[in-house]
């Protein structure tokens, strides 16, 4: 789907100018008394990008004094999906006092609906030197209802202006009922002319190539017809990546049952004798801060993680006896048992993902400036800029780090780019500058979007050495099992991986464990077991938990994963 340029209600300002202000009544040796009214309600308005077709703008919809109902399928709404942010821009025909402005949004989350991270008001006398922006988070929207519609206001605003822009951003799906301006409908002289409003302003209408084809997101006619192979030196060998996320410690005691196999013994609490080597390779990430509250993935999860956060990963990730100081021992300890003296479990690290609406990042260079991720106003160039100075900081301490450890079991083959979607058209230019990065590195960049994200069928263009798809089964029970088939043939026809996945239901019931091989059956089904490389979802420990579990069925699910991982899983019988 393309985004075009686009003027919402393509109606002359002019209109506004003949019609002129209401006309006010004096008092003889009095000032004029002027009631505040909502000056925008009526009048057309240009937005950055169109809205998605779904939900569209029937016209005039941001300005018609309809306010949306607590539900995303009232016509009052428009739905704006991604790509970074919308700037609503209104002419209020003349230069006028300026109290407040106001816009509704609408909070839905089960329907992926989520109030704006951060919301700008700008204004202008003449449409050519606009204000500073005034900003308002998330925070100040306060408690609301879900579902239900949130209001943000810039209050006591006490200005001038003939032109009010509105910026929001959107990381998913954002929906916006009413853009309000109130002041007093009066013309206020000004020095100079209020016309300099220039029709390229690229904030008029953007036109942009949206990054996935969210109209159903049909396929393109292109087959590559094969699963990205296991091993595959575009991998750097990798061919069971097992994601390791790092929201609690990882010790020895949980990193050998990943590195290593151990048969069921005697009983639960019999000393574990490693067989075999299990998963081959690690990833290592972190989707929040310890407190939950700070997001390295995407700013509906929480407030985007600033330079002090990543920092905070690179910390904990080289904790002393932790993470991978851990596996580092656990594959020492392993090799106890089993004979492969040279053998090095492969390690990926996570990047955190630059979110565009991140203004106060830090200042990871100590040049006394803090980085901003966004667009706007800075421009596309600037925003690359930033993002990837940010990226070559992180990845600077990444180095220095693994130096320092000097680790003789492990072995640094790969990066991740940890948000799941081609998010928005910086994130093209931005990745193919981060396979530069690793690449000088000698590393290769690893990707696993999630079913159907933005952008997933274009990993090879963005320039990722590798990609893995998610089914997403395990997580939605009304997902009928047939997704496993869809999500084999979209691998198996972009040329990528496969993820298994695995969540807490495993342990609740028999229809949970049945639901995680499920996964395991369409491997062999459909042939990815043993042609396609893998990652492996789990919560956070979930196959640590199985290994130690005195039910045979939970175990089970251990023991099936490692036949499966060495290709010789059969379907039951």
């Amino acid at each position: 789907m393309h985004r075009t340029l686009r003027l919402i209600a393509v109606l002359s300002v002019t209109a506004a100018l003949v019609l002129g202000p209401q006309a006010v009544h004096h008092v003889r040796g009095a000032e004029p008394v002027h009631a505040e009214t909502n000056l925008a309600l009526g009048l057309p308005y240009w937005l950055s990008s169109q809205p998605s077709p779904t939900y569209p703008d029937e016209g005039y919809e941001l300005t018609d004094g309809v306010r949306g109902r607590a539900n995303f399928t009232d016509r009052a709404w428009q739905g704006h999906l991604r790509e970074e942010f919308r700037a609503v821009t209104v002419d209020l025909g003349a230069p006028k006092p300026i109290a407040s402005v106001r816009a509704g949004f609408l909070q839905e989350t089960s329907a992926g609906i989520y109030l704006p991270d951060r919301v700008l008001l700008y204004t202008s006398v003449d449409g050519r030197d606009w204000s500073a922006p005034l900003s308002l988070g998330r925070a100040s929207f306060g408690s609301v209802a879900d579902p239900g519609r949130a209001e943000v206001a810039f209050e006591g605003l006490s200005r001038t202006a003939r032109y009010v822009r509105l910026v929001f951003f959107t990381e998913v799906w954002v929906f916006i009922d009413e853009v309000e301006v109130w002041g007093q409908d009066r013309e206020v002289q000004v020095d100079g002319p209020t016309d300099l409003l220039d029709m390229r302003d690229p904030y008029l209408g953007l036109s942009r190539v949206a990054p996935a084809d969210y109209e159903g997101f049909r396929l393109p006619e292109v087959t590559v017809g094969s699963y990205f192979p296991p091993g595959h030196p575009d991998a750097a060998g990798v061919r069971h990546l097992m994601l390791i996320y790092t929201h609690s410690d990882w010790e020895v005691g949980s990193a050998l049952p990943y590195v290593a196999y151990a048969p069921r013994g005697s009983s639960p609490l019999a000393p574990a004798r490693w067989s075999d080597w299990f998963f081959d390779s690690f990833l290592f990430l972190a989707l929040v801060t310890p407190d939950r509250e700070h997001a390295f993935d995407s700013a509906s999860r929480g407030t985007p993680a600033r330079w002090e956060h990543w920092m905070w990963f690179v910390e904990y990730l080289f904790q002393p006896g932790k993470q991978l100081d851990a596996f580092e021992e656990a594959v020492a300890r392993a090799k106890q048992y089993i004979d492969d003296p040279d053998y090095k479990a492969k390690v990926v690290i996570m990047i955190p993902y630059p979110i565009p609406s991140t203004t106060d990042f830090g200042d990871p260079l100590g040049t006394g400036e803090s980085l901003s991720f966004s667009r706007f106003p800075q421009g596309e160039e600037a925003q690359l800029k930033a993002r990837l100075t940010a990226i070559e900081a992180y990845l600077a301490e990444i180095d220095r780090r693994w130096a320092e450890k000097e680790y003789e079991h492990l072995d640094l083959v790969g990066l991740y780019w940890l948000a799941e979607g081609i998010e928005t058209s910086g994130d093209i230019p931005l990745i193919q500058e981060v396979v530069k990065l690793a690449e000088e590195r000698g590393l290769k960049l690893f990707w696993i979007p999630y079913f159907t994200a933005p952008g997933w069928n274009r990993w090879q263009e963005a320039g990722f050495h590798a990609a893995i798809y998610q089914p997403n089964y395990m997580f939605n029970w009304s997902i009928p099992p047939s997704r496993l088939e869809e999500a084999a043939n979209r691998a198996k026809r972009y040329g990528m991986g496969v993820e298994i996945e695995a969540d807490g239901k495993v342990f609740e019931s028999p229809e949970g464990r049945a639901r995680y091989l499920a996964y395991l059956d369409a491997g062999v089904r459909y042939g990815y077991m043993t042609e396609a490389i893998h990652g492996y979802y789990q919560g956070v420990d979930i196959l640590l938990r199985a290994f130690i579990s005195a039910d045979p069925d939970v175990r089970y699910l251990y023991d099936a994963t490692y036949e499966y991982v060495k290709g010789t899983y059969k379907l039951a019988e």
